[in-house]
């Protein structure tokens, strides 16, 4: 079962944040909450999606920082 609190820590620790209150977390909880009660995932696959998502929101949570950082130089 997919935990929205140890996918947005997981996503934090990789990005290098400490800010929880990131613009996708509604969306992001309606998405793990519809997998979640689907029941159709198996280990391997909750643990695939799992990984995917922390993989790409950590490097656009990057993006974004670098972005932010690089205007206000």
């Amino acid at each position: 079962m997919l935990s929205v609190a140890d996918i947005l820590a997981e996503i934090e620790k990789r990005a290098g944040i400490a800010d929880s209150e990131l613009a996708f977390r509604p969306n992001l909880e309606h998405f793990v909450a519809a997998l979640n009660s689907d029941n159709r995932l198996s280990a391997l696959g909750a643990a695939s999606v799992r990984e995917s998502l922390v993989h790409r929101a950590a490097m656009q949570t990057l993006r974004v920082n670098r972005g932010i950082t690089r205007r206000k130089s």
